[in-house]
């Protein structure tokens, strides 16, 4: 947030998210404005990701500092851990992990960034048309695939060491797998990351082409409570199949999020895909294309990082 206001470089790793942040580098200016004294700020931000095992003199002198100003203060916190936080009622915690059922009124969901994926598509909206059947696409990991990966899934779980998330993913896909109504496209992988995989840019080639060669994409929890593949999904205009798991989202105040995607409680996990096929079945063709375009008007309006800062600033000059 907010390097580009101090002159310095944006996240520039190489890599495959090379650039994800560039378009919001470039409007930081227009969205942000940096001030020198507390009394002309709306707010003041934790100028590094919040870890809660850093030295907390700097977070502790910030807050108390704002506290008597009178303003908020705005903390970031980009990790798997849903550690609880409690910095004070006038520090505004946003995270990627936490759990809807839980959270403080100053908790508030925070996107995890990948890069725009209409980039693997040349820039275009490639809306797809409704088929008799629903065509729902997969890449990534789960719990088992055959009985030596299971073998391999129960020591790891007895070690305590198994991936959370992937044992509902792996529920998941074998429910879609089995059910001849649904057509599916799907690519396991061996670990987070495309592990095992040398070409890391052609892993996300491929990752990125099986997500825009379906309109549905499940959408279920990794290490932390949230997905990555939630916001590339929207990205792209693709209709995530939602397994929510108590998530804090972004914006859920805001957006009805039951509105863009295929929500799925974890009590119908055995049953997702009587879910898909129950929603598929009641969408017309239109409102199906519709729902593709809205989702990327919603990536773009609130969930980029451009979309995400400039609905953050208005909230913040709302109070």
């Amino acid at each position: 947030m907010l390097a580009p206001l101090l002159g310095l470089p944006v996240d520039r790793q190489p890599g495959p998210d090379e650039g994800r942040f560039d378009d919001y580098a470039d409007q930081a200016g227009e969205i942000f404005e940096l001030v020198e004294t507390l009394d002309r700020a709306h707010a003041v931000v934790y100028p590094m990701e919040y870890r809660p095992d850093a030295d907390p003199a700097l977070l502790k002198t910030l807050v108390a500092d704002a506290r008597d100003a009178g303003k908020p203060v705005l903390v970031f916190f980009n990790s798997d851990l849903d550690t609880p936080i409690d910095l004070g009622h006038h520090v505004h915690v946003f995270r990627t992990t936490g759990y809807r059922s839980m959270k403080k009124p100053t908790e508030h969901g925070y996107p995890g960034w990948s890069v725009d994926f209409m980039r693997y598509s040349d820039g275009r909206l490639n809306v797809l048309p409704k088929a008799p059947k629903p065509r729902v696409g997969y890449c990534g990991y789960i719990d088992h695939t055959g009985p030596l990966s299971w073998i391999r899934y129960q020591t790891l779980k007895a070690m305590h060491r198994h991936p959370r998330g992937a044992d509902l993913r792996g529920r998941a896909i074998r429910q879609l797998l089995a059910d001849r109504r649904v057509e599916t496209d799907v690519l396991f992988r061996k670990g987070f990351w495309a592990d095992g995989e040398r070409d890391k840019h052609r892993a996300r080639l491929d990752y990125a082409r099986n997500m825009l060669a379906s309109p549905y994409t499940l959408v279920v929890r990794g290490a932390g409570n949230f997905s990555y593949r939630l916001y590339e999904a929207l990205s792209c205009g693709r209709i995530p199949l939602f397994v929510d798991t108590d998530c804090l989202l972004p914006f859920d105040d805001h957006i009805n999020w039951r509105e863009h995607v295929v929500w799925v409680d974890p009590h119908d996990l055995d049953r997702i895909a009587e879910r898909l096929i129950e929603f598929h079945s009641r969408i017309s063709l239109g409102d199906f294309e519709a729902m593709q375009r809205r989702n990327r008007e919603l990536y773009e309006r609130w969930i980029s990082p451009v979309g995400f800062f400039r609905q953050l600033s208005a909230w913040v000059r709302r109070g």
